[in-house]
Parts: C-alpha cells; structure tokens; sequence
C-alpha cells in the first residue's frame, strides 16, 4: 500500500526478518504483509409454515408440525405421555472441524408436568444417526438396561425442565476424574430443574460425560403457568474456528425477541484436560431430541 494505492510489489529477497523490494522510487505509507479473504458466513433458516421435508424425524414419538390457537406452526418435539423419545434432524451437513456454528432457536415449554426436556446435539456426520434415552436423558445421553446414547453423539445441550440430565444416576456419569468445570457453570452434577447442561462425545454406553451445568434458572424454563405464547430464545454458538479449543456458548431471551440474550454458559472449551471429549469432527448434523 503506497500514497493510499494498493499494488502489487516486486519481491526481490526475504528471510525470516527482512524483505528486499525492486521499483519502489517513492515510500510514502507503506504496509507489508498477505491479503486474506474474509471467511464465508453462510445462513440457513427453516420454518414450519409449509411442511416437515427439511427435516428427518424418528423416534417413539415422531416430531410434527402443529398449528397452535394463534395459528402459528411449530415443530412439536414431545408430549405429555412417558418413557418416549424423539429426535428432528436437520438434513444438512455443517463444516465441524475449523469452523464456527451459530444455532438460535424459540422453545415453547407448556402444558403436561414439565417432563423432561429436549436437547440440541452436534453429531459426527459419518454415522447413522438415532436417538439416546428417554427421560433425563434427554434422548442425548445413554439410560438404563443398556439403552445407548445418541449414535455419533459429540455434543448434546441439555434444556432440562425436570431435573434429571445432569444426574449421575440411570447409568449416566458425572463430570469425568481430573476435569474442572467452567466457572459460572460448574453446580455440581446432580437434580436440578429448570437447568442447561452439556454432555459431551460417547458411543454406545460408553462415554456423554457431564461437562457444564448451570443449576437451576431463573425464569424457569417450564412453569405449570406457562402456554403457547410462553418463548425463550436461545442461540448456542460452536467455535472451533483456531482449530485447537473447541468453545460453546449458550445464550437465553426469556423475552424472545433475540435482543436481550444473557450469557448462561460463556466459553467452555469441550477439548479442555480431561474431559474425554472426541476430536471434532470434519463434518456435523444438527438434531433436536427429546425425553
């Protein structure tokens, strides 16, 4: 950059510290160095007005569109009768590895007896994919009797309404030996209603070890208050852009505007020491699963 001109210069020499130019007659503002191209930001939306297609839908009980009295479409996850779960898996893949993800979402949690909750999961693409257990697992983490968590499962947040996903019981596990929570979301592994927590990478029933927990929220993420108009929204956000930490974010608008998130979990680096967590991997799909 020369008198507020870009052009190319002739290199003649360089070494470590010191870079030789040709043809340079006049030095007037003068700044060395590589132009890199900004990365691509890529958006993609999905509603419900029309139909499920942009979807995979599964589980013992299948998501659905529904029109709430206002006449609004939603995408409803579970209802009210137990021991079932689901999964909604977006039929797209997302860069994983080197990349940033930023998932923001409305959750309408009403009606029934605020059991149990739903989670958002990151998964490694190169595997099938079906749900984890029902209940406090969130159909994310592995349960009793053997049942598996969620196949190629290498994230899963937890929107807890009854209590149960960052419990250590059921055949799930607490935070693993050695690591050390984040602080401001380090309660430590137990029931906690109305809370977020994140498990992290497992296969089988093996692994999906607790990694965050914010104890229980207020607001409450169900009340037996709540209706069909009652929104939070959240925006989880997936960094492993420097390729080395891989840092989730997890933000509420109990408003539901998108204009007045606070920070519930900041920063948490999954492939900090000692939490077992899975390399990240190259490709990801995004899923919403229930319990």
């Amino acid at each position: 950059y020369k008198d507020n001109t870009w052009s190319d210069v002739n290199i003649s020499s360089k070494t470590a510290t010191n870079v030789t130019i040709n043809n340079l007659t006049k030095l007037g503002t003068l700044v060395l160095g590589e132009f890199k191209a900004p990365p691509t930001l890529t958006c993609f939306n999905t509603n419900y007005n029309t139909d499920i297609s942009q979807w995979i839908v599964a589980g013992t009980y299948t998501p659905n569109i529904v029109t709430v009295p206002n006449g609004d479409k939603r995408l409803r996850l579970t209802d009210n009768v137990q021991n079932r779960t689901s999964f909604a898996q977006l039929k797209r893949w997302f860069p994983g590895a080197g990349n940033k993800i930023v998932v923001e979402f409305n959750n309408y949690a009403y009606g029934g007896n605020g059991a149990d909750g739903i989670s958002l999961v990151f998964s490694d693409a190169s595997t099938p994919s079906s749900p984890g257990g029902y209940g406090g697992s969130l159909g994310y983490a592995n349960y009793t009797s053997g049942i598996p968590g969620f196949t190629g499962g290498w994230l899963g947040i937890g929107f807890d309404e009854f209590g149960n996903f960052a419990n250590p019981t059921e055949n799930r596990r607490g935070y693993p030996s050695g690591y050390t929570p984040i602080t401001g979301a380090n309660t430590p592994a137990g029931f906690y209603a109305n809370s977020i927590a994140i498990r992290g990478s497992g296969s089988g029933t093996n692994g999906y070890w607790l990694l965050a927990n914010t104890g229980t929220l207020s607001p409450k993420i169900w009340t037996s208050s709540n209706t069909y108009l009652t929104q939070s929204r959240y925006r989880v956000t997936m960094d492993h852009s420097n390729n080395i930490n891989a840092y989730i974010t997890v933000e509420r608008d109990t408003t539901g505007t998108g204009s007045n998130y606070v920070t519930l979990i900041n920063k948490l680096d999954v492939k900090k020491t000692n939490s077992q967590q899975a390399a990240v991997p190259a490709q990801m799909i995004i899923s919403f699963t229930s319990g």
